[in-house]
């Protein structure tokens, strides 16, 4: 039976003799109405049934049937097993069935994988009785240690990519022992042995953020540094897939401070980058889109400010303004949180949504936005990710947002799902676009009088977004299902 959901519909298209309306149909043929983007969802309260206390939330990480992962400063009821580690239901209640080792432990990444176990990473040594794991451990779906993947001791780490193949990549801090330096980032077979022919010449540094190319090249960002950059520490490199160093990507000059990255579908990446201290009180951070050979995109310039509020004696600046978190959304809109006031000019509180061309997306307007009762001092958000229905979480340690009292973590309302535009494909031919939800299957009819509808095509929706080239002659209409 086909489950198909509500959407709006888009402007008529007319291109020489083809006209065509795009339609996501809600299953009785009405639209509904739904709650404005950035409100908080009503339907996830996360842990207002539990007694949870998020005072930090270092990871956020979506598994495969909905639930959320989340790592960090926990606090709750005698339901929570660990202090460090929770699974959510997709109402915000914390999930019975997860009972992670109680061992104390600071993680700070975690992220479902896809056969259904959770990789965590961090500071920590667990055990569950008779196997025991340090800095890196793998659990089965139930929180229990997994006792098939053993990574070995290695340093404290803070990200977690699984590969296609199934390895997965660690990065966070090198450090040097007697045996050599330890990278920064190492990449693991499935069964957490260490892959020997990733990354031989180490990454020495510390990484902040990481995203994967459209090749399966992989970024970082941080802060790199000699004996493989003699000069100066580098900020942000590209390594090709045997994690060697990509010499073609030309690090830019101008990137100070930055905390947060994503990659975009042209093969480069976005990142922050803060300056210092203005004579007027703002701190301006950049928001800036490298083309796949490091040099920036010229034409996409968001302006965001924030207004120091706290000088130390000295005139240091603690926690200046900055983008702690970005979130790419498949239709190439990005979500940007942190600590900042104003977007282009127009106020926005910590949360604030770019176009793809980098100006403001005013239909996102958190509001008051997430703020906390008399610190003026923390970053409001630091871990956001894209929920599966295309809302956002938030996390961080605010204690309302928007005036309600949702303290630490936050599901938003994102834009109605699915949904369809028009865009012109590279040829210049019409193309339909269906921006849903990962791992459902679309399929699309085609109409000359919507009544009778006719198979068109069929896809798997892989990434949360499908493209379908249309007729290029007479006049029609287009419907999309899920199923």
């Amino acid at each position: 039976m086909k489950s198909i959901h509500c959407g709006p519909f888009v402007p008529i298209l007319v291109l020489g003799r083809a006209a065509l309306i795009l339609a996501a149909v809600a299953g009785g043929g009405a639209l509904i109405a739904a709650p404005p983007p950035a409100s908080p969802d009503p339907a996830f309260r996360a842990g207002l049934a539990d007694g949870l206390n998020v005072s930090s939330v270092a990871s956020l990480a979506l598994q495969g049937d909905g639930k959320l992962l989340i790592a960090g400063s926990l606090k709750g009821g005698p339901d929570l097993p660990n202090p460090s580690l929770a699974r959510l239901l997709a109402d915000g209640r914390f999930d019975p069935a997860f009972n992670p080792p109680g061992d104390p432990m600071s993680v700070r990444a975690v992220t479902g994988l896809r056969d259904g176990r959770i990789l965590i990473a961090g500071s920590f040594r667990i055990t569950d009785g008779v196997n025991a794991r340090t800095n890196r451990a793998r659990l089965l779906a139930d929180g229990s240690l997994d006792a098939s993947f053993d990574a070995g001791p290695g340093p404290a780490a803070a990200h977690l990519l699984e590969l296609d193949d199934g390895r997965i990549l660690v990065a966070g801090t090198s450090v040097s022992t007697s045996e050599g330096v330890k990278s920064a980032i190492v990449r693991l077979h499935e069964d957490g042995r260490l892959d020997e022919e990733y990354a031989t010449t180490p990454v020495e540094g510390q990484v902040t953020a990481i995203a994967k190319g459209i090749g399966g090249e992989l970024y970082l960002l941080g802060t790199f540094y000699e004996p493989v950059f003699p000069v100066r520490p580098k900020l942000i490199l590209r390594l090709r897939e045997d994690g060697s160093l990509d010499p073609s990507f030309q690090e830019p000059d101008f990137l100070v401070g930055s905390r947060a990255m994503v990659s975009t579908p042209e093969g480069g990446v976005i990142v922050s980058s803060s300056d210092g201290m203005g004579p007027s009180g703002d701190v301006e951070i950049a928001v800036i889109r490298l083309h796949r050979d490091g040099t920036r995109d010229p034409e996409y310039r968001p302006r965001v400010l924030g207004r120091v509020t706290f000088i130390l004696p000295d005139g240091g600046v603690p926690n200046p303004p900055s983008i702690q978190c970005m979130v790419g959304q498949p239709d190439g809109r990005l979500l940007i949180a942190g600590k900042f006031d104003r977007v282009n000019g127009i106020r926005r509180n910590n949360v604030a949504r770019l176009n793809p061309d980098g100006s403001l997306d005013t239909t996102f307007d958190p509001g008051v936005g997430p703020v906390s009762s008399g610190d003026p001092i923390s970053y409001l958000v630091t871990s956001a990710l894209l929920a599966r229905n295309g809302g956002i979480y938030l996390a961080g340690p605010f204690s309302r947002y928007n005036g309600q009292a949702l303290a630490g973590l936050v599901r938003l309302q994102g834009d109605p799902l699915p949904r369809m535009e028009s865009r012109r494909g590279e040829a210049g031919q019409v193309v339909a676009v269906w921006i849903g939800s990962p791992g459902e299957s679309v399929e699309f009819l085609l109409s000359p009088d919507l009544l009778s509808w006719t198979p068109w095509t069929t896809a798997t929706n892989e990434t949360g977004i499908v493209a379908v080239p249309l007729p290029s002659t007479g006049v029609g209409f287009l419907r999309g299902w899920t199923r």
